[in-house]
């Protein structure tokens, strides 16, 4: 951390960031798995591969892994119908209103960039208005100027675009997810880890500019912020 950033610019991946969707796309899963694979364990060594991509992607590699004779459409379908009955229950990480209401305070402008499709994202932000009014930009998986899923920097970098950042060293882009730390920091952004707190160990993470344990933990001063919340 030799040269304090100078941020401008903030940008949020939503599950396992803000939203404590993690848990519930485990225990989909291991649903999934029970039903359709003899029960296997659902690893956190295979969850990892799966953080951050768009749920077709995930789920072919799902089905490669565990060897499931099923088809992609089905196993899609299968794992939204039971996410879709989750989503409700979901409530924002600790420290995640928080945040957002700081940067919004200082007039940085905030943009959500998640690989989650329109449909999905509307169900699962029902009820958090409050929320989604912070954010100037939102781009979603299935967005046409974003072809290529993350650990590609594609989703950030049209998020930055559409803020009018035209520097990412003017941004901060905050990931809880292997695939989205390499993305952000292969956009040029400065790269905040928050690792899903039941495997922070991943060394990958080091790689990030900070690792925090929460959002909580968020210090401005080390990007050249303002330091009251």
């Amino acid at each position: 951390m030799s040269q304090t950033p100078q941020i401008k610019y903030a940008i949020f991946d939503l599950d396992g960031t803000l939203l404590d969707t993690e848990t519930i796309y485990t225990i989909a899963t291991q649903k999934y798995l029970d039903e359709y694979a003899n029960g296997v364990k659902f690893t956190y060594d295979v969850k990892k591969q799966l953080m951050g991509r768009h749920i077709n992607v995930s789920t072919q590699i799902l089905l490669d892994t565990y060897h499931i004779n099923d088809t992609l459409e089905h196993a899609v379908q299968y794992k939204i119908e039971t996410l879709n009955k989750l989503w409700p229950t979901v409530k924002p990480l600790p420290g995640a209103m928080r945040i957002l209401n700081y940067f919004k305070k200082h007039n940085i402008p905030i943009a959500l960039a998640t690989s989650t499709t329109k449909a999905v994202f509307d169900i699962k932000m029902q009820g958090k208005k409050e929320m989604l009014d912070y954010f100037d930009v939102i781009v979603l998986g299935d967005d046409p100027h974003v072809k290529e899923a993350k650990p590609n920097p594609q989703i950030f970098l049209h998020a930055g675009h559409l803020l009018g950042c035209t520097d990412m060293k003017q941004a901060i882009v905050f990931e809880d997810a292997v695939l989205g730390v390499q993305a952000g920091i292969a956009s040029g952004a400065y790269t905040v880890a928050i690792p899903d707190h039941e495997h922070p160990e991943d060394p990958y993470f080091q790689n990030a500019y900070t690792v925090l344990k929460s959002l909580n933990e968020f210090d401005p001063k080390i990007f050249g912020l303002p330091n009251d919340y």
